[in-house]
């Protein structure tokens, strides 16, 4: 041995002196030849955070925080998820209260340990299309739970305006609250975001959060009654640190209410959920749900809170604002992401929604494939362990430093406008949010924002999955009237008769003048969706490449004309190499396509382009032309006169291009 060690003597890099900062960028300066490094190398995102090209241990040295203690960034508990695993929580949508109950006990079957709930919009007083879980008496909720209970099941559930008389509900419903954690909680200010318009007025509905809270606290300790959830600012477009700066406000706002009703600070923050979506930008995301637990202990800090009830509870919601309705498969990929990403920064729960969730309702298959992802980051990736996988990471905690500060720099805001509530009246939020989505979605026009199987490598043979639509077709008959109050025996009372949650809101509703701009709820891709959509609604759109001389000349602008066009489904055809324009135009008028693409190079542009534009056109002017390249600007003018209806190139507007070759072909009519 001693030998063998003498023949292989230690590895060292003793050799290679460690290069600095500025000599690797002296370097990589020069490998760029003459481009920009700062526009090359520096990323700069929808949050504002300028990405860099490498980081170094310098970027972190003031990052000493340990797991389970303040600021908590690194994690509330210090054994991380070694001793109790994140909750998987499930989505459960049906129609009735006994296919929820047969939905859950299919999940609990497969693995699942907790429960996401929607609650339909009647019972939070709103006529709204439904999609969520009607149970409103004792009896609907008996049945949804039948056979069931809540003990060491986690239960996370938006109930809208207010979570009281609600939560009186469950709890009287067999008793369903005890053993139960999780958060059941009212949003009245995500609601007044997402609807525009108040059932009440908000200090009645602050009245009744405080109640709920007290009512909790005697009754189901793990239950947090307040939520304050981020899927409706996601869902509009915010980029992360916006979402998060509106669920950061919302807390503030609801810290401020209970402790001026008398709920002490502690039991207020301890009452309080946040929910929060996990999108695209891994560690963006993996930043956010970072800074949310520091800028949650922040806030609740300044009212007096203690470091135990500075812990966030954190219940983490994979994003629909991305998912895509073709090529639906690749949402699977998307959700893996979004799950590691929410596990590897220590949520308390996560749901995974179905690929196929923003095709309709989703099938047992969609959802048994949802409920494995998270399953098998516990049971077969070990991401149980360690804690903290991205502590220490110079980059990810650059990046969450970064972040808690933009997010830090956004609250405020919200807060110099008077609070949450009146930004959201006067519009301060929603016109942000708006501008990010006009945003998100004009790089994705461009492409410079890809969605695999949308914008970019779509499948033109591909067939949408058929779902029933997410919207409830069970009629709600009218509620026996109500004329009790609000307090426990009384709420306690009417429910025992057979009256439901909805008799109580119908009761209490006295209507609010508080109005705001709802924020739409948007998908990044719905627009592509809806251009592709268009194409079949139109029979069909036949495009043939005109390519023109060898192999070498025509090949890379026949290969990126076919990706632009297939986003739209068109048809493409053209093989056939065509060695002048007369032969291009007899092409052309022999396929009679609905369009045509020119195909080559620069070069020989200014010969072929003319005659065959005009070639084509004197014959039938219903074939739409275009060119494959940004025209040199001496030329586009006469490329134009000839009857080149459109150019296409790497910087193109690929969804106005597509929208504006659709409107020609029903204008005009076309050719088959």
């Amino acid at each position: 041995m001693d030998k063998e060690k003498d023949i292989f003597p230690p590895v060292t890099f003793d050799e290679f002196p460690l290069p600095s900062y500025e000599e690797w960028k002296e370097e990589a300066t020069k490998l760029l030849k003459g481009a920009e490094f700062d526009k090359r190398l520096l990323t700069k995102t929808f949050e504002g955070i300028t990405l860099q090209p490498i980081y170094t241990q310098a970027d972190v040295e003031k990052s000493s925080e340990l797991p389970g203690v303040p600021s908590y960034k690194r994690g509330t508990k210090a054994e991380g998820y070694t001793e109790k695993v994140w909750d998987t929580a499930q989505e459960v949508l049906a129609d009735t209260p006994e296919c929820a109950n047969e939905i859950m006990k299919e999940e609990l079957a497969g693995g699942t340990n907790s429960f996401y709930f929607k609650m339909s919009p009647e019972s939070l007083g709103i006529n709204a299309p439904s999609e969520g879980v009607h149970a409103f008496t004792h009896d609907e909720f008996r049945a949804t739970m039948d056979g069931i209970s809540f003990r060491n099941i986690g239960a996370y559930m938006n109930t809208g305006y207010s979570s009281y008389p609600y939560v009186n509900l469950i709890s009287e419903a067999k008793g369903c609250f005890e053993g139960a954690h999780g958060h059941v909680g009212g949003d009245p200010l995500g609601t007044f975001a997402q609807y525009g318009t108040l059932p009440r007025p908000l200090k009645k509905l602050y009245d009744e959060m405080a109640e709920a809270v007290k009512f909790a606290e005697a009754n189901a300790q793990n239950v947090r009654t307040i939520v304050a959830d981020s899927n409706v600012y996601a869902g509009g477009g915010a980029d992360s640190v916006n979402e998060l700066a509106c669920v950061l406000a919302t807390v503030s706002e609801y810290m401020a209410a209970m402790t001026s009703r008398g709920v002490c600070a502690d039991l207020a923050a301890k009452s309080i959920g946040v929910t929060l979506t996990l999108g695209s930008d891994h560690f963006m995301e993996m930043a956010k749900i970072r800074a949310a637990k520091a800028l949650f202990a922040q806030i609740v800090s300044a009212f007096g809170v203690g470091e135990e009830a500075q812990k966030i509870s954190i219940h983490a919601v994979t994003s629909s604002f991305n998912k895509t309705l073709f090529d639906p498969y690749v949402n699977v990929l998307r959700l893996s992401t979004e799950a590691f990403e929410g596990i590897a920064a220590g949520v308390d729960a996560i749901t995974v929604l179905p690929f196929d969730s923003v095709a309709g309702k989703s099938d047992a298959h969609a959802r048994r494939i949802s409920r494995n992802i998270s399953t098998m980051m516990a049971e077969e990736f070990s991401l149980k362990s360690p804690v903290d996988p991205a502590g220490g990471s110079w980059y990810v905690e650059t990046l969450t430093n970064q972040f808690i500060d933009a997010c830090w720099t956004k609250f405020m805001e919200y807060e110099n406008a008077g609070g949450f509530y009146k930004a959201l009246c006067d519009g301060i939020v929603q016109e942000s949010i708006e501008k990010t989505l006009k945003d998100k979605k004009s790089k994705l026009n461009t492409r410079a924002l890809r969605a695999v199987g949308t914008n970019m490598y779509a499948n033109v043979g591909e067939k949408l999955l058929e779902r029933e639509p997410r919207v409830n077709t069970v009629k709600v008959t009218k509620p026996a009237k109500y004329e009790g109050g609000l307090d426990a025996e009384s709420l306690k009372a009417a429910f025992g008769e057979g009256l439901s949650v909805l008799s109580i809101y119908e009761a209490i509703n006295t209507g609010s003048d508080a109005k705001c701009t709802p924020i739409r709820q948007a998908r990044l891709t719905e627009d592509f969706e809806s251009m592709r959509l268009r194409t079949e609604e139109l029979g069909g759109i036949n495009l043939l490449l005109l390519n023109m001389g060898p192999v070498s000349q025509h090949k890379a602008r026949a290969d990126f004309s076919t990706g632009f066009f297939e986003v739209g489904a068109f048809k493409v055809s053209g093989s056939k190499m065509c060695d002048s324009a007369d032969e291009a135009v007899a092409e052309a008028l022999n396929a009679t396509p609905h369009v045509c693409v020119i195909c080559s190079t620069d070069d020989t542009y200014p010969e072929l382009v003319p005659a065959i534009a005009k070639g084509i056109k004197a014959k039938n002017k219903n074939i739409q032309v275009v060119l494959a390249g940004a025209p040199a600007p001496e030329y586009k003018d006469s490329y134009l006169e000839a009857g080149v209806d459109e150019f296409i190139h790497v910087r193109s507007n690929c969804l106005e291009v597509l929208e504006k070759i659709q409107a020609g072909i029903n204008t005009k009519g076309g050719n088959k």
